[in-house]
């Protein structure tokens, strides 16, 4: 079986960045519509997907520094962002998670 060949985590970062800007915009979604209807636990995990999201984004910039530590990082982030945020922060979960199965797979 062909190992994957190691260089620069280009594919990770911008994943992760892109992710972590859908991710954001999604629980924005999340938090606003549950502002509008008034309903505390959509609030609640807005906020959540919003802190995750931000730490995906920050984690990802140094991915090239600890990519493995980095990796679980994001992929736990992922599955934060996606439990809180349900439907609303799908796209921004499946990107990070990505960059982070990126992330551990590569050497």
């Amino acid at each position: 079986m062909d190992e994957v060949q190691s260089g620069s985590r280009t594919a990770e970062l911008v994943l992760g960045i892109i992710g972590g800007v859908f991710g954001l915009i999604g629980a924005t979604a999340a938090l606003f519509l549950g502002a509008g209807f008034n309903v505390d636990s959509a609030m609640t995990g807005g906020l959540f997907s919003i802190l995750f999201s931000i730490i995906a984004i920050i984690a990802v910039v140094f991915i090239s520094k600890n990519p493995k530590i980095i990796s679980i990082v994001l992929i736990l982030s992922a599955l934060v962002i996606f439990i809180t945020s349900g439907l609303f922060g799908f796209l921004g979960a499946i990107l990070i998670l990505i960059a982070g199965i990126l992330g551990l797979v590569r050497k």
